[in-house]
């Protein structure tokens, strides 16, 4: 599994973090008696990966990974073992056990098993955590400006508790497997892969990496109270009880709005009016844990 070994890296990760991590990672793999190679671009994987069956240790956050993803070339093949050195680390929640890079490498070396988990993408941008729009993707935007100051889950706090009363509902038509599941006003519209985003707030309390669908929640026009309730109840998952939610998976979805939306892919910000998300592929993936063995 590990005759062609590519490590990649993002040196601006988790505000330098990554640095450290990488040097770790390289330190410990040498001790191992293993052969690799090292790069900082995301091209130079896509070559590696192009070349052959490989390994690819990737190093950096949900935005490292998400940027990796979209070069790569889907192949059973190709195995990934992300490693967290970013601010989020929403994926990594998911793959191991451990938040501890020197933890998640050991383990995914001695014990760790590969699984096929499925890489989704929105019109042409794929993605393996998360994408959400309206008031999800306004927060992703806010909290990307403060990533020097603030680590994710702080930043993604005081940005929900700065808009959540402000942020406006926006009218959408959303179809699921082509039929119509919603047509008016919505504040927020999420899609997740895993369970987690903005630093380990349990969005899709359901999701599985591997089943085939993307869990999606979608919250309507609410009032103060409601948006209250949902910040308090947001962290554990709780919120899907709440009656203004809607909760359900499907293998496709479609949105149509007249407004132009902030959206994010893995908290990467971008923008539009009309989103198709689908199943772009699969990847296999190394790692301890998987899903709610985490927890």
């Amino acid at each position: 599994m590990l005759d062609r070994l590519l490590v990649y890296w993002n040196p601006k990760a988790g505000g330098g973090r990554s640095v450290k991590v990488h040097r770790l990672v390289c330190q410990m793999l040498e001790k191992e008696h293993l052969t690799y190679t090292s790069t900082e671009r995301a091209a130079d994987a896509a070559r590696f990966a192009e070349e052959g069956p490989c390994t690819i240790i990737a190093i950096g956050g949900d935005g490292t990974f998400n940027y990796l993803i979209n070069q790569l070339p889907l192949r059973d093949d190709i195995v990934l073992l992300p490693i967290s050195a970013g601010s989020g680390n929403d994926l990594v929640r998911m793959l191991h056990r451990t938040l501890n890079p020197a933890r998640q490498l050991q383990d995914a070396l001695n014990l760790g098993k590969t699984r096929s988990m499925d890489v989704w993408k929105v019109n042409k941008h794929r993605f393996l955590e998360a994408c959400g729009m309206g008031f999800d993707g306004m927060v992703a935007h806010r909290a990307a400006s403060l990533a020097r100051l603030f680590p994710s889950p702080l930043r993604y706090s005081l940005t929900v508790a700065r808009h959540i009363f402000t942020a406006k509902a926006f009218t959408a038509r959303v179809l699921a497997n082509g039929e119509e599941v919603w047509n008016g006003p919505l504040f927020m519209a999420s899609v997740g892969n895993g369970l987690f985003a903005g630093g380990g707030y349990k969005l899709w309390p359901q999701a599985k990496l591997d089943d085939g669908e993307m869990d999606v929640l979608l919250i309507g026009k609410i009032n103060i109270i409601q948006r209250l309730l949902y910040v308090l109840l947001v962290r554990s998952g709780a919120h899907v009880k709440l009656r203004v939610t809607r909760y359900f998976q499907t293998e496709k979805l479609e949105l149509h709005s007249t407004q132009t939306l902030k959206v994010h892919t893995d908290g990467e910000p971008t923008e539009g009016t009309t989103f198709i998300l689908e199943k772009a592929g699969s990847i296999r993936c190394l790692g301890r844990g998987w899903g709610m063995d985490y927890l």
